[in-house]
């Protein structure tokens, strides 16, 4: 589980997958680089595939979330 976003079959022709949004947190700057990128092309390969499937997207940290981090 590279960068910890990963997929699992619920049912067949349903996926589940599961993205790290941790990466793109504004106190985790730092974070931001090869493994949010592969995160990415991951997400766009899984999505453009021809199987037909149906995708259920999961995140630690939902969209327009905001979660602070003590320094």
């Amino acid at each position: 589980m590279l960068g910890m976003f990963y997929s699992i079959e619920i049912q067949k022709g349903l996926e589940l997958l599961a993205l790290n949004t941790n990466f793109y947190q504004t106190w985790q700057k730092e974070a931001l680089g090869v493994e949010a990128e592969m995160q990415m092309d991951w997400l766009d390969s899984k999505l453009d595939d021809d199987s037909g499937n149906k995708f259920i997207l999961f995140s630690h940290i939902y969209a327009g979330g905001v979660m602070k981090h003590n320094q």
